[in-house]
């Protein structure tokens, strides 16, 4: 919103929308003549044309490590605003020893729940930003269009929508795939009106001082500590699943020539 003004907010409704089609067409051709015979985006490319499996695997990996990158270093970055006289790197390294747990992660379900336990602690965040920024005075929100940002707003919205690199799994574990629309037509619903009105009250309480990470906003030092740790857990919850999925697509396509390791139950 600082960046883009309500131009943000046309982006969130329209990249939703534009995600949530994709995301269909993606998982269509998972199936031919209403039977699944595909369950990955590289069983797609191959059938494409053979050898393009490997290029989406390359870019699978790269999405999904970079969103573990990425969770750390805003992990960092929080942790720094909570205790500014040490490192950033040190917080890094101190935040990545931490995850170092999820390397035996051996079950989607134990991933689930921590999942759910990112879920929880988004929503007390968001109530806690939502009751201060509804007893603050409002700034003005701009109506200018300036094409120098405009890809940085673009590049923002779209990585608030990243779940396509999920799908296939997702709706291959659902009990009843024939829902998987529904819930994708939904949760995309929810989540533009969400980010909407969350990025429109931000700005109007900040204006000009909101900061990348909206905790560090807050003009009270203690409230915004308290906050920045609980968005920490955050971060620390939503590891686990693109590094679980980048973990199981390395095993499956490099790592399948021995049934038996040391490691194995």
């Amino acid at each position: 919103m600082k960046v883009g003004g309500w131009w943000t907010i046309i982006a969130i409704l329209g990249v939703a929308y534009l995600c949530y089609w994709s995301g269909i067409l993606l998982i269509d051709c998972l199936y031919e003549n209403n039977v699944k015979i595909r369950s990955t985006y590289q069983a797609v490319a191959e059938a494409y044309r053979p050898g393009m499996g490997r290029f989406v695997l390359c870019a699978q990996l790269t999405e999904l490590l970079s969103t573990c990158i990425i969770y750390i270093v805003i992990a960092g970055d929080l942790l720094q605003s909570c205790v500014p006289s040490l490192d950033k790197s040190a917080l890094m390294m101190l935040v990545t020893t931490a995850l170092l747990g999820c390397a035996f992660l051996d079950s989607i379900r134990i991933v689930s729940n921590l999942s759910l336990m990112n879920a929880i602690s988004h929503l007390i965040i968001n109530a806690i930003i939502f009751i201060y920024c509804l007893f603050q005075n409002n700034c003005n929100v701009p109506f200018t269009f300036d094409i120098r940002t405009m890809p940085t707003v673009i590049g923002v919205v779209v990585f608030g929508y990243t779940s396509h690199i999920f799908l296939p799994s997702l709706e291959g574990s659902m009990e009843d795939p024939t829902k998987f629309k529904w819930m994708l037509r939904w949760s995309h619903i929810i989540a533009a009106i969400f980010k909407s009105l969350f990025g429109l009250l931000d700005f109007l309480t900040f204006g000009d001082f909101t900061q990348k990470e909206i905790s560090n906003s807050l003009p009270n030092q203690t409230f915004k500590v308290i906050v920045n740790l609980v968005l920490v857990i955050k971060a620390l919850f939503s590891y686990p699943l693109p590094y679980f999925a980048a973990v199981h697509l390395l095993k499956d396509n490099l790592f399948m020539g021995t049934p038996k390791t040391l490691f194995t139950r």
